[in-house]
């Protein structure tokens, strides 16, 4: 019921163009559901329910003939669009957008989206323009996470870079045509 009643406004005061962007539609009202669910019971408990369909059900149509883009450039039939891919990585894209701008600059960037998109038909740049204009950030090939088929390989190493407990570099490096950033370094501190 949650996603039904999230789609008044992701889905019915801002539609979508065309059917290529179904994913913005049904993407972005999962991941409103997902968040709604998390916190109406425990967020742990939900956030690990989601993986796993991903893992069981979107990775195995990812390594399938089935494999196609969150936003595709054509279709055979437009039953084809309800799949798992344009609902669950399509929430997972959404989830990444958050993680990349923060949960409460996300928000001023959804209403920012539904502010300036209110009646109108959108696309799934017209969310990630409301991401860039609240945030700030450039968010440099951000739409291609949207446009290519196929699930992102990371490998990661760990070095300890101080003689402390506390400090290691992680580094990711992700191995697939998807290309948001090539390689990622980030300090993590293990408290």
């Amino acid at each position: 019921m949650a996603h039904e009643y999230f789609h008044n406004w992701t889905g019915n005061r801002v539609t979508v163009r065309d059917w290529f962007q179904l994913t913005l539609k049904e993407g972005l009202t999962v991941f409103r559901d997902q968040e709604f669910s998390a916190d109406q019971a425990d967020r742990d408990y939900c956030r690990l329910v989601s993986i796993k369909a991903m893992v069981e059900d979107q990775f195995a149509e990812d390594a399938s003939g089935l494999s196609h883009p969150c936003r595709p450039d054509s279709y055979e039939s437009i039953e084809n669009f309800y799949t798992n891919t344009v609902y669950n990585k399509g929430a997972e894209i959404v989830r990444l957008m958050e993680s990349l701008v923060g949960e409460a600059v996300f928000v001023e960037g959804v209403k920012d989206y539904i502010r300036v998109n209110d009646g109108k038909a959108a696309c799934c740049d017209d969310l990630l323009q409301s991401m860039r204009k609240v945030s700030g950030l450039e968010l440099k090939g951000f739409e291609n996470w949207w446009a290519q088929a196929g699930t992102p390989e990371l490998s990661f190493k760990i070095e300890k870079i101080r003689d402390t407990e506390a400090d290691y570099e992680v580094t990711l490096t992700q191995n697939s045509r998807l290309i948001l950033l090539e390689k990622v370094q980030a300090l993590i501190l293990w408290y």
